[in-house]
């Protein structure tokens, strides 16, 4: 049976990534050591199984003899990590995996870049999937997962899988940067419309439609199965900052429009905010299981 090739001697990362509020907080409350744990367990996944690493003991000595930590400060910082949403805390803490959605979409689009013709995330870890979505309690319209591009991942064996549909299928659009060439779709008045919804509902620092729109496309090949995934996201960021608020928990400033797309934040998990946990607008300390 032929070797499937998973991980990556190279992986891309957003030059705009230490304007993410998580990325913030983990460096005020950990530390450079904090984020020289997250990076190692990134690169990691990328590097061995692609979209996900089982952490265990050994891989908790690993990255303590590397950076020269004690274990238990590792062990806090990758805590910490699922906390604040670097990592998926569900899947960590019933699994032991490290992952997060933004991870999984990453390997994706490497993969077709690296024009790999098989690749796919183990079932049970998919968190595009939508059978993980549903089993999960989570609706599947307001999570952002398209369920054709969910479902394509989702094997029944747990392994990483061969393609089981048409090659078509799954190849997304190559759209040109300036929007006039056979890649728009028939619906692109209505992805409009959409976007600009969005973009007007926003409550960050935003440019026109014009600009954004297209700084949006040229960014995202995927744009056209992303368009209706913003607002649905921006409700449930909307719902969280109002919790936040209303149990005087940090709450972090609108990002800009063209961050906030940028770093794909419509794939963020946040964190239940804890009552009391902040006062006078500083970050405070975040109880992690034992």
């Amino acid at each position: 049976m032929a070797n499937i090739k998973t991980g990556f001697i190279f992986y891309k990362v957003d030059t705009d990534r230490f304007q993410d509020i998580r990325i913030k907080r983990l460096k005020k409350d950990r530390g450079c050591k904090g984020y020289a744990v997250y990076e190692y367990f990134l690169n990691e996944i990328y590097r061995v199984k692609g979209c996900f690493l089982a952490y265990d003991e050994s891989a908790a000595f690993d990255a303590a003899e590397y950076w020269g930590l004690e274990e238990s400060q590792v062990n806090d910082i990758v805590h910490y990590c699922c906390a604040c949403g670097l990592f998926d805390k569900g899947l960590f803490t019933s699994a032991g995996i490290l992952t997060s959605r933004s991870i999984q979409s990453r390997y994706i689009e490497m993969s077709r870049i690296a024009k790999r013709k098989d690749y796919g995330i183990p079932e049970n870890y998919n968190l595009l999937c939508k059978k993980h979505i549903d089993s999960s309690g989570v609706n599947a319209d307001s999570s952002g997962i398209n369920n054709d591009y969910s479902g394509i991942m989702c094997d029944s064996s747990g392994s990483l899988p061969q393609s089981k549909v048409k090659k078509s299928k799954y190849n997304l659009p190559i759209v040109p940067p300036s929007g006039d060439g056979a890649g728009d779709s028939i619906q692109r008045p209505d992805l409009e419309k959409q976007f600009e919804a969005f973009r007007v509902a926003y409550g960050g620092t935003k440019r026109g439609f014009q600009v954004e729109f297209a700084a949006f496309r040229k960014k995202h090949r995927d744009w056209q199965e992303v368009v209706p995934l913003l607002m649905p996201a921006l409700e449930k960021l909307i719902r969280w900052r109002e919790r936040c608020m209303q149990s005087k928990s940090f709450c972090p400033q609108w990002a800009h429009l063209s961050t906030w797309l940028n770093q794909r934040r419509w794939e963020d998990e946040f964190p239940e905010p804890e009552d009391g946990s902040v006062h006078e607008g500083r970050l405070g300390a975040i109880q992690f299981p034992r």
